[in-house]
């Protein structure tokens, strides 16, 4: 739609030739009959009415332009779109979401602006009641590989199963046995140990790589569950540990060995002597 005409004009007067209208009155015939006659109201009014001028035309004309120009930037009443013109939901905003059928494969974050139909919803509870087990992968300190979930008994129970290794070292086949009942590990087959490693010098400004080997005979580390820094027991003071600040903690192999990694970095402009302790969680192998 057009824009309204905005610019119309009042009529000025040559005050230098006339300071009121003039007119001509003619006969049908357009014969003049008076020249140059003036017009004046003597009509007794009991209210005035507002003059309304090119001025006010001009200013209601641009106030509906600028209506008409914000309708055409609202969304239509049906306004179903391929593309995110009228706005996308995600982590943040309320908004128009696409559904998609896919249930079996990443396609998209919260930013996508995407929504699960009820086909995809029902594809995954069809998968997890009808496929009892499902495999995958964890990348971690502790080399946890190959986690599944079983069904352990009849019905739709399941249990959890680590089928494979810890660091290379097989530590037990199931939670649940191949007739799908259950195989609990014992309470005692699960430990906490403590190691230290004393007297450790972290030179001035430096990050210092520390390594406390971890090993208990007979069990399989699986994690570290806590760990410390304190001064060095040859200390009084602590020698600068308050300076020390813990960048990373993860268990790890060196030199085929289980270690507990500290990364620290000594902020202090003097060596620091420390003591640091860490908590690993075992289980029997």
């Amino acid at each position: 739609m057009a824009d309204l005409k905005t610019d119309y004009k009042n009529d000025v007067l040559d005050t230098s030739v006339n300071s009121k209208r003039t007119f001509n009155i003619v006969d049908q015939d357009g014969n003049i009959i008076y020249e140059n006659v003036t017009l004046d109201d003597t009509t007794t009014y009991s209210q005035v009415g507002d003059s309304f001028g090119a001025g006010d035309i001009n200013n209601t004309n641009e106030m509906i332009n600028q209506v008409n120009s914000d309708l055409a930037k609202k969304a239509p009443t049906s306004h179903a779109s391929t593309a995110t013109t009228y706005g996308v939901g995600n982590a943040s905003n309320y908004g128009h979401v696409k559904l998609s059928d896919t249930y079996n494969s990443k396609i998209g974050y919260a930013s996508s602006g995407l929504g699960a139909s009820q086909v995809a919803v029902y594809g995954a509870y069809y998968a997890a009641t009808n496929n009892p087990t499902v495999n995958f992968t964890f990348t971690n300190a502790s080399g946890l590989t190959n986690v599944a979930f079983r069904k352990s008994g009849a019905g739709d129970t399941m249990g959890l199963s680590l089928v494979s290794t810890i660091n290379g070292n097989s530590i037990f086949n199931t939670l649940v046995n191949n007739d799908g009942t259950a195989n609990f590990v014992a309470k005692s087959d699960i430990v906490v140990a403590i190691f230290t490693l004393d007297n450790q010098t972290i030179a001035a400004g430096a990050n210092a790589d520390v390594d406390i080997p971890v090993s208990k005979a007979g069990y399989t580390a699986l994690g570290i569950v806590g760990f410390n820094l304190d001064g060095g027991s040859s200390v009084s003071s602590g020698s600068y540990v308050s300076a020390c600040n813990i960048l990373a903690v993860l268990l790890t192999t060196s030199n085929g060995n289980t270690v507990a990694h500290f990364d620290i970095k000594n902020t202090a402009s003097s060596n620091a002597i420390i003591k640091a302790q860490v908590k690993v969680l075992f289980i029997k192998s």
